[in-house]
């Protein structure tokens, strides 16, 4: 692998998103239509659909697949490819669109993600979790079990994770968009009804309809756009053995992570 292939090659010029949270009043188009145009306004693109060569595009849920991101920005003469790739779907869409413009094949790309999980009537995640060395678990069960052995190895508690929900949530207030905009405070967090313990209900992320996309570019294109550019310098996924099939998951690091950062 050329570690190199990459680097500071593709530019991000552009940014937008729709408003997080329960969006009943908007389908999977009108939110894809809300990113796209603030990042086409972001990248001070005026003709999308003479200067976006190709979109890729993330979404775990899609109904239409690419096509819906093709009708809602009338984007048509042109590939549009679809990521499914639960929650590495956004940052693999976003991964191979840098791929595509880095190594030349077009000059500047969108990429954008959507998901509506609100309206497949569920209250909470849907993934189909078999357990944990044969013990049924729920997502918030899975990693219950990794913050308790982080608990017992690194002395810490429930007040310290009180103090993540707790700057968590001050961060919503701070975001136009975000979905939560309450500020709480350790104590709340700490009385708030357990989920799987130690995370209570403060600790748990809420469930959210949404959409994001981005304008990459050549490097060398990039000031054409605008002069506050973000360069890529790297980006990378990566595999492991399931932790609930590997004997040396110890519960306190992802393996995966590793090799990502590697």
């Amino acid at each position: 692998m050329n570690a190199h292939a990459i680097r500071d090659k593709v530019a991000i010029v552009g940014m937008g998103c729709c408003k997080f949270g329960e969006n009943w009043d908007k389908d999977p188009q009108d939110m894809i239509v809300e990113a796209a145009y603030e990042a086409y306004e972001d990248a001070g693109i005026e003709n999308p659909q003479r200067q976006i060569e190709a979109v890729f595009c993330g979404a775990q849920y899609p109904s239409k697949g690419t096509a819906e991101v093709a009708d809602a920005l009338k984007l048509y003469d042109r590939p549009v490819s679809m990521v499914v790739n639960y929650c590495a779907t956004g940052t693999d869409a976003f991964r191979f669109g840098v791929f595509a413009v880095a190594c030349g094949m077009y000059d500047t790309v969108l990429v954008v993600g959507f998901d509506k999980p609100k309206d497949r009537g569920v209250s909470g995640p849907s993934v189909a979790v078999t357990g944990v060395r044969g013990l049924p678990a729920t997502p918030a069960g899975w990693f219950s079990h990794c913050a308790a052995r982080y608990f017992a190895t690194y002395d810490a508690g429930r007040e310290d994770l009180a103090r993540i929900a707790v700057k968590n949530h001050h961060n919503g207030t701070l975001a136009p968009k975000s979905m939560l905009k309450r500020e709480v405070t350790v104590e709340e967090v700490l009385a708030a009804r357990i989920i799987s313990w130690p995370f209570g209900l403060y600790d748990c992320a809420a469930q959210s309809d949404g959409a994001a996309a981005a304008i990459i570019t050549r490097r060398e294109l990039a000031k054409g756009f605008r002069d506050d550019f973000v360069l890529v310098r790297g980006i990378a996924i990566a595999l492991a053995p399931d932790p609930k099939e590997d004997p040396d998951f110890d519960f306190l690091r992802w393996k995966p992570t590793v090799y990502a950062a590697r």
